[in-house]
């Protein structure tokens, strides 16, 4: 099975998605890794350098071409786009959102502007072409139906067991004293992930906790850096930047509460991890991340955004009950995600394609 890996790299959520399913996948799925080899988690691992090729290379015919000789039995394009045409070799397409169908230029990078733009002259067609088509989430997999008229199998995301053991090392220890306690929220270039929302929260909340820490791998909106800066002088907001994923778990476990206010998301996979880490989590603007937090969360009302990440944030400050009951809840919920589950998941989809009818044909 040939693994679409492009997108493998620092900083990218779906990097995670990939590299897990190719690292829980059975020993009866031979993997061709279709990227950086250096980034491949399964030893040994055949790869293809196609990160090196122009990104729609794969997409097209030289792709096509490439699958036809190379042998492959399926080809899984694990990122949202694939090939526009059916194909010799069978293909499975992962629509993990469908976010940038109606996304401007505003506020975004040269890159994201035109990698949006290629996602929505290629999405369509790869939907149609494809012989499966899988959704992280059931909000997601509605809107690729009521968009397309294609239903994607739902398929949801896992977490990592070694978050759920640290969350387990964590469970009954003393927070640490109330002046080094923070929040965290996750910032981006895209104003989508709400950041301006969580420091209007933070502050509404008079600074409670003392400290917000802005996870700000992906950049910041613009006009932010310059709004926080008499705070990050006086050490109230932290602005962190990229991280290794060790030390970004690390920091998260620490957290007194994450604040997750982003608007559109296709899963939401920072608030699975919060949870599993034992960390409550403010949030509920997207409903992808309603269904992946269940009733764990504290729901930020849409009407009131700002007061009630306020409200959230005090009440956890001040109930110790209530912080307790949304951490445990929180645990649970993420122990009902595995990566296991979801490689075998895909594993049986891969499965079903080969053996469908249409796929037998057209390897004839």
């Amino acid at each position: 099975m040939g693994l679409d890996a492009r997108l493998v790299g620092p900083g990218l959520g779906v990097s995670q998605v990939i590299t897990n399913i190719a690292r829980h996948l059975s020993e009866d799925v031979e993997i061709v890794w279709l990227g950086d080899p250096a980034l491949a988690p399964c030893e040994p691992c055949a790869a293809v350098r196609v990160d090196r090729w122009p990104y729609p290379v794969l997409d097209g015919p030289g792709g096509r071409r490439w699958a036809r000789q190379a042998g492959v039995d399926l080809v899984h394009f694990a990122a949202n786009t694939g090939w526009r045409r059916g194909a010799t070799v069978p293909f499975v397409l992962t629509v993990h959102d469908l976010l940038y169908i109606d996304t401007g230029v505003k506020g975004r990078s040269l890159r994201q502007i035109v990698g949006h733009r290629y996602a929505r002259w290629n999405v369509i067609g790869a939907l149609r072409a494809a012989d499966a088509v899988a959704s992280p989430s059931h909000a997601v997999a509605e809107e690729v139906a009521r968009r397309t008229g294609r239903t994607p199998v739902v398929i949801a995301n896992g977490v990592d067991a070694e978050l759920l053991e640290m969350g387990d090392a964590r469970s009954g220890v003393a927070r640490d004293r109330p002046d080094r306690r923070y929040a965290v929220a996750f910032s981006a270039r895209d104003p989508r992930k709400g950041v301006d929302l969580a420091i209007k929260g933070w502050r509404a909340a008079g600074g409670v906790p003392p400290r917000l820490v802005l996870l700000a791998g992906g950049g910041m909106p613009a006009g932010i850096a310059a709004e926080i800066e008499s705070d990050r002088a006086r050490g109230r907001i932290e602005v962190r930047p990229y991280m290794s994923r060790h030390a970004l778990m690390d920091l998260l476990a620490g957290a007194d509460a994450l604040i997750y206010p982003s608007a559109s998301e296709g899963f939401g996979l920072p608030v699975l991890e919060a949870m599993a880490v034992g960390v409550p989590v403010i949030t509920g603007l997207n409903p992808a991340v309603r269904e992946v937090s269940g009733d764990a969360s504290v729901t930020i009302d849409p009407t009131q955004p700002v007061a009630s990440i306020a409200q959230g944030l005090l009440a956890l400050d001040r109930d110790p009950t209530l912080r307790t009951q949304r951490v445990a809840t929180g645990r649970r919920r993420a122990r009902e995600f595995s990566w296991k589950a979801a490689a075998r998941a895909y594993e049986e989809l891969y499965g079903q394609v080969l053996q469908s009818p249409r796929a037998g044909k057209r390897r004839r």
